[in-house]
């Protein structure tokens, strides 16, 4: 649309809610000098100028537009389409002086989702507001002309609304691409940002380029127009714009709304009437014959810009959630930028996408570096998500991308440490003492190695070469029998790695234990079987030579009740072992009796191994025999059932010594069947899938014992598989393995005395 004195003003300008009277002696400004005479007039009560800005204008940042808008896929299509909601005002802490204060935020929508945040200070908020209200209103307006273009019959209609349309559609692209740039310029805080100090030059220019009508002029013509408006502050400005007198009807359409629910979604009450009645016969009229105001923004041939508006690559860099609760915190992100990023990592909701955490490393980079090397960086981030580069690496990539300092390195909680104090942690934050496995570090390793095995099937196996190299790197080897139980437990239960690494610190206590007291019992039999192995080898010869005489071998009864009576065949009880007192740390989880010990006994474990590194555990428990672990686990991990009780024990004089033996193997053999039973009861595993771990967990002689046992379990009803009914079916099957232990055992003593 042409440039005029009504409608130009119209498009450049705010008038009063109602027309303000007359004034005697004030007469209406009938020219665009006499406009600003009556602005400027010594018998307003507001100063001139109104409010000096600290920093003037000194030069344009908004180029001058000449082409109009084109209505790519980007603002046709909804699912890309980029919108703005009202501004939400924020309480925050200034990271400086600690002080709260009241602040903006703008949601960001794409498609309806919402993408991100543009921090807006408060002292912003109505010019921003009024920016976006002027760019909804040129865009149904510039959409009612090119009706007009389309339904009009005559040849002179279609050429005066083609050049209307032109006219508002290029004023359009100039506010769009405005917009564009003030968004920049706040989501990388390139501005003063002291609370209550702010200065937003893209802003404070377009409102006083807006009033002005200063979009078709260069900076030395507008200064030339107007000297004292380039130091004036346009948040002053908007009250002095309201009194000026509009003489024209359907001015009301171009305040603000008070509310602006009527226009943020992009449609405004009320104006195709205004249009019809006034708008647009004002503009044909003026096209007819030309003002001295008529300027035509539009010119044949002219080019967009490349990017003029949000929706066009690259994105600005909108705030996400997180990064926005952490400035709000009282953070600086100049301070300290790697705990931004530590914060989006270990903080809910997790991220799943890389984008996520690239869209916070973008925006931090924006903020902190003038040139930051974007390339490198986002390589660096590739081989971080996918666990191919350690967080202590990935920290110092960035020192070298972003040209920061030691400091720069530090998090907020930690300042005046060192840049390795720092950074160490940085990788145990959130790690409680009691779980040295749940670091941040360990768990971007084991998320990289499941994010490896999604995009390559091959990668997802146990004997990942990136996933023990790294490992490696950020824990001793003593700590390999946990990482190989995280990794069975990740592979063959499909847990998710947070969970797992929780877990840790109870699996190792465990192990560190179970590990401990068979170290100990060992050497207890080891010391007591030399003193007695003089009495046992001379009780055997004996018997030996009254066979060689005829005498009848002795029953095996007999061979049971004289072995009792040996000193080798004494047991470590638990209470031989010294009891501490024992607090379990915050991401332990309950234990079920029989599972793992009880807390004192985990205690008792890492005193006797505290000074000494214990060796690796046996390969069936890591490796070879993955379905134990996998039983054992998921018994840790889920003990809401009770758990099936242990067989009643014989007590009989001639069975003691056969018992001893079975509780000594009781972890290779009789513990799977317990806590097999009890996923099947607790509905985690099938009754085949029990069966097949009994299998792979025995030898092939219990082969028949097992099927029996599988078809007594077929006749109980699932619901009805109490502690109480199970038992029984449990004590049976048991028996029937020690009765076959037990002969094979008799064999093996029989053939010795041979």
């Amino acid at each position: 649309m042409a440039r005029t004195k009504s409608l130009g003003r119209r498009f450049s300008s705010h008038a009063p809610a109602a027309p303000q009277p007359e004034r005697k002696g004030r007469p209406k400004s009938k020219t665009k000098k006499g406009l600003v005479l009556a602005v400027m007039s010594s018998k307003s009560a507001l100063p001139v100028p109104p409010v000096r800005l600290r920093n003037p204008i000194t030069s344009f940042s908004i180029p001058i537009i000449r082409a109009e808008i084109i209505m790519d896929e980007s603002l046709t299509n909804p699912g890309t389409l980029i919108t703005y909601c009202a501004p939400q005002e924020m309480v925050a802490i200034d990271s400086h002086t600690k002080k709260k204060h009241t602040t903006c935020r703008v949601p960001v929508m794409e498609g309806g989702q919402l993408k991100g945040y543009v921090p807006l200070p408060m002292r912003y908020r109505e010019i921003w507001l009024e920016l976006c209200y002027n760019i909804v209103l040129l865009i149904n307006i510039w959409k009612l002309w090119s009706k007009e273009v389309e339904k009009a019959l005559k040849p002179k209609e279609k050429k005066m609304a083609t050049a209307c349309r032109r006219n508002v559609g290029t004023l359009l692209v100039q506010y769009m691409l405005a917009r564009l740039l003030a968004v920049e310029e706040l989501v990388s805080l390139s501005y003063n940002t002291d609370p209550g100090e702010e200065c937003v030059k893209v802003l404070n220019e377009w409102k006083v380029r807006m009033l002005r009508d200063w979009f078709y002029m260069t900076h030395s013509e507008a200064k030339a127009d107007g000297p004292e408006f380039m130091c004036a502050d346009p948040r002053r400005l908007i009250r002095i714009e309201r009194r000026w007198d509009i003489e024209e009807d359907g001015s009301d359409i171009l305040l603000l709304p008070g509310d602006s629910n009527t226009w943020i979604h992009g449609r405004i009450e009320g104006l195709e009437n205004i249009f019809e009645n006034t708008i647009k016969p004002q503009a044909l009229q003026e096209m007819s014959k030309p003002s001295q105001f008529f300027e035509p923004r539009y010119e044949e041939g002219a080019k967009l810009p490349a990017r003029w508006h949000e929706g066009h690559d690259p994105h600005p860099s909108f705030w996400s959630a997180k990064q926005w609760d952490w400035f709000c915190k009282g953070n600086d992100h100049w301070s300290t930028p790697i705990d931004l990023l530590r914060y989006v990592l270990v903080t809910e909701p997790v991220y799943h996408n890389i984008e996520q955490f690239l869209g916070d490393l973008r925006s931090l980079s924006g903020i902190i570096s003038l040139d930051p090397d974007l390339d490198d960086i986002e390589a660096a981030t590739e081989d971080l998500w996918l666990g191919k580069m350690i967080w202590k690496e990935f920290v110092v990539s960035l020192r070298g991308g972003l040209n920061l300092s030691k400091e720069q390195t530090m998090t907020s909680e930690k300042k005046g440490m060192s840049f390795w104090m720092s950074t160490l942690h940085l990788i145990l934050a959130n790690t409680d003492d009691r779980n040295p496995f749940n670091t941040l570090e360990a768990r971007l390793v084991f998320e990289g190695y499941v994010r490896r095995g999604n995009v390559n099937l091959c990668a997802h196996s146990a004997g990942d070469d990136i996933l023990w190299e790294k490992l490696n790197q950020i824990g001793p080897q003593e700590y390999r029998p946990v990482w190989e139980w995280v990794t069975n437990e990740i592979m063959l239960r499909g847990a998710t790695v947070i969970e797992v690494l929780r877990k840790a610190g109870t699996w190792w206590r465990d192990f560190r234990y179970q590990q401990a007291k068979s170290s100990q019992v060992g050497k207890n039999a080891t010391e007591e079987g030399n003193a007695g192995s003089a009495d046992v080898s001379s009780e055997i010869s004996a018997q030996f030579r009254e066979q060689q005489q005829g005498a009848s071998a002795p029953c095996m009864q007999d061979v049971e009740m004289r072995q009792e009576d040996g000193p080798s065949n004494r047991r470590v009880e638990d209470d031989d072992l010294p009891e501490k007192d024992y607090e379990d740390s915050g991401d332990a989880f309950p234990q079920p009796d029989g599972i793992g010990g009880h807390a004192h006994e985990a205690s008792t474990a890492a005193n006797l191994t505290s000074s000494t590194h214990p060796p690796l555990p046996p390969p069936a428990l890591i490796v070879d025999n993955p379905q134990t672990t996998v039983l054992r686990s998921s018994m840790e991990s889920n003990p809401a059932l009770p758990p099936i009780p242990l067989p009643a024990k014989n007590t009989t004089a001639a069975q003691e010594q056969t018992t001893r033996v079975d509780q000594q193997q009781e972890p290779n053999t009789v513990q799977p069947l317990h806590l097999g039973l009890t996923r099947y009861r607790e509905g985690r595993d099938s009754l085949e899938t029990y069966r097949e771990s009994l299998m792979n967990s025995f030898p092939s002689d219990f082969e028949t014992g097992i099927q029996k046992f599988v078809e007594d379990l077929q006749h109980v009803p699932l619901e009805q598989l109490t502690p109480e009914v199970a038992t029984p079916i449990l004590d049976s099957f048991v028996r029937r393995i020690k009765a076959i232990e037990a002969r094979k055992e008799a064999s093996e003593v029989q053939g010795a005395l041979l």
